[in-house]
């Protein structure tokens, strides 16, 4: 039971440091790619479409691993994993059903990421990553006016110091940017809320199994739908994209850095504990500001320390349960 739990230990760890610089390195990437020589790239939504491209091979990875390595068959994973395509019934939603769901669920998974890109153009990672952590208190909002989920003082609370820090932050224009950039992460935030209680009402608790069968797909319908959408983009320059000038580096550094962090965030979830991700998501935060400000030149005020501060603490309380580790246990009396 001891090695067990080290193990655990262990692997919450490595997750956790996984998503915090995965997390971290992914918008640095970004930045540095689409700030380079914005007349030669400045193609945000052609990486967003690289980025979803990557998740197509998840599922078969893990197909292949559970085959291989456990007792388990093929057909028996498989069928677990098709459940999200089934009704209460258990039967296949029908064809048109499934593809209008499909471009609803690609665009919704397209716009805060694109979003968030766009917005790096205009505001430093480290100010992107705290705002952007707002989502968190968003997602309780919308989950009791949406999901009729339990209320919690806590949780009130968090979003109420989240906003404070928001505000504080948003207040030093050196180390955050312009005003735009705050504008759009906000919107981030508010799509990845609005995406995240969505998933949540519409297919409830997933296994990982079933998660990465959905990102496989999700990658499958952006190839299909989302295809020409890219095209026209770079066709017309409104994604600025010449060939020869493509910082291959920088982007193949945010693709490897977003995949990681994709694989590291449902295995967190799936196998560990929405905690660990929550920790790796929060433990970001300073280790972007801190490349920022040694590797960037970006002096953080008073004002933003205080505001990463109120941040970091809303988060913990929007995301990590403290109601239950709060909650007096019924005493047993053994007679």
């Amino acid at each position: 039971m001891v090695e067990v739990k080290a193990e655990n230990t262990l692997l919450s760890i490595v997750v956790c440091l996984f998503v915090a610089l995965s997390n971290t390195f992914s918008g640095q990437f970004a930045k540095e790619a689409l700030t380079l020589d914005e007349t030669k790239f400045f193609a945000p939504y052609w990486m967003t479409y690289l980025n979803t491209l990557l998740m197509i091979p998840l599922y078969p990875i893990f197909l292949a691993v559970k085959v291989l390595f456990t007792t388990a068959k093929a057909t028996d994973i498989n069928y677990d994993a098709m459940k999200i395509l089934k009704n209460e019934k258990g039967k296949f939603y029908p064809i048109p059903v499934l593809i209008v769901a499909s471009i609803l669920i690609v665009y919704g998974w397209i716009a805060p990421n694109y979003i968030f890109a766009v917005s790096l153009k205009f505001i430093s990672v480290s100010a992107a990553v705290s705002i952007n952590s707002l989502n968190a208190a968003m997602v309780f909002v919308l989950s009791i006016l949406w999901l009729k989920a339990r209320f919690s003082w806590f949780k009130a609370c968090g979003v109420v110091l989240s906003i404070a820090g928001v505000v504080l932050v948003s207040m030093d224009d050196e180390f955050t940017g312009s005003v735009t950039g705050v504008v759009l992460i906000l919107l981030c935030a508010s799509c990845i809320a609005i995406y995240n209680t969505s998933f949540k009402k519409i297919f409830g608790d997933l296994n990982l199994g079933q998660v990465l069968f959905f990102l496989t797909l999700l990658g499958l319908a952006n190839l299909v739908f989302n295809s020409f959408t890219t095209y026209m983009l770079v066709k017309y320059d409104l994604d600025v994209l010449v060939w020869e000038a493509i910082p291959w580096k920088a982007v193949a550094g945010n693709l490897a850095m977003a995949a990681l962090y994709n694989i590291s965030v449902n295995m967190g979830i799936a196998i560990l504990n929405p905690l660990v991700v929550s920790i790796g998501i929060l433990l970001g935060i300073p280790i972007s500001a801190a490349v920022d400000i040694l590797f960037h030149g970006l002096d953080a005020g008073l004002t933003v320390l205080v505001g990463g501060i109120l941040i970091s603490i809303g988060f913990c309380l929007n995301t990590l349960p403290i109601d239950e580790w709060t909650r007096k246990k019924p005493v047993v009396i053994v007679a």
